[in-house]
């Protein structure tokens, strides 16, 4: 009873655990599914960014396995203030759109959240604290914008996130997603559009509506297993693992179990002896005890 508890734990754990993380990363920022220029997931830079593209967006909302889709535009650099310097994530976004998505209002640690027109930023709560921020301070972003050019801007702190991704946290930078693309000299481009699915485990129900209306040949259609190998690979990894530990478990209960029959059996060697001698035969006598094995066995199972 207690193997069948403890084997049943370690596998809730273990699926607990991968699916928050899956959520966490997911639900909060990368998406079920991701369509992007051809070459950009295995190249991620501005250059191989792609147009703004409506048509594209409409056919992804066509499929019915889709409930929201969400421009982004990303790149990086180097946020500064006053002596503090810290490579950064910036991301441009469509705040109302990403309300489905990485969800700015629910994850909103202090100030306020941006809006599509507005002029300033928000950062990870952990990014604020490194570079001595406040609300209301103004932050200095460098970094090379669309075909090599030249990138640089100062903008207003208006809020600070604490997303479930500690990681996103301590380098993460929001701004509507104007503001990016006038930054990095890339107006009307994007580096994908995210979308959010209606069944996490099966983003390929959404991908196989989209698929065959979209040319291949310049945009690719990316599921979260294929954007994450390493966390479908850590997964396959943990579960064999605790198929071993759960494989030593039933062997330790097995021994357990056979030294309580063998126990059983040397106790009842008196009765035996008297049921052989009344005329049982030996074939019924060890058909009965190993019934009486599989019941305790099946009952033990049952209480687990």
């Amino acid at each position: 009873m207690m193997a069948v508890f403890l084997s049943n734990w370690m596998i809730s754990i273990n699926e607990g655990v991968f699916g928050n993380m899956l959520d966490n990363m997911t639900k909060a920022f990368l998406g079920h599914v991701q369509i992007h220029q051809k070459g950009f997931w295995d190249e991620p830079m501005l250059d191989n960014a792609m147009a703004e593209d409506a048509e594209l967006e409409a056919v992804a909302l066509s499929s019915r396995h889709v409930t929201a889709i969400t421009p982004r535009l990303e790149s990086f650099g180097l946020a500064s203030f006053e002596k503090q310097t810290k490579p950064t994530q910036v991301i441009g976004v469509d705040p109302e759109k990403e309300k489905d998505l990485m969800n700015l209002e629910k994850h909103l640690y202090s100030g306020r959240t941006i809006a599509m027109d507005d002029k300033g930023i928000m950062l990870g709560y952990k990014l604020t604290e490194f570079l001595g921020l406040e609300l209301g301070d103004t932050l200095v972003i460098i970094g090379q914008g669309y075909h090599g050019i030249s990138a640089a801007g100062k903008y207003e702190v208006v809020g600070t996130l604490k997303l479930p991704s500690p990681g996103l946290n301590r380098n993460i930078v929001i701004m509507p997603l104007p503001l990016a693309q006038y930054l990095y000299s890339a107006e009307n481009m994007l580096t994908g559009y995210t979308l959010v699915v209606d069944d996490t485990d099966r983003p390929e129900k959404a991908t196989a509506d989209i698929i065959p209306k979209v040319d291949t040949a310049i945009h690719e259609v990316l599921t979260w297993p294929e954007l994450l190998p390493e966390l479908i690979q850590m997964r396959t990894t943990k579960v064999a693992g605790s198929f071993i530990y759960i494989g030593i478990l039933y062997l330790i209960a097995g021994f357990g179990i056979f030294a309580t029959i063998l126990m059983m059996m040397a106790e009842r060697s008196y009765e035996f002896g008297i049921m052989l001698s009344v005329g049982m035969s030996r074939l019924r006598m060890t058909a009965m005890m190993v019934i009486e094995t599989l019941l305790i066995t099946m009952l033990g199972i049952l209480l687990g």
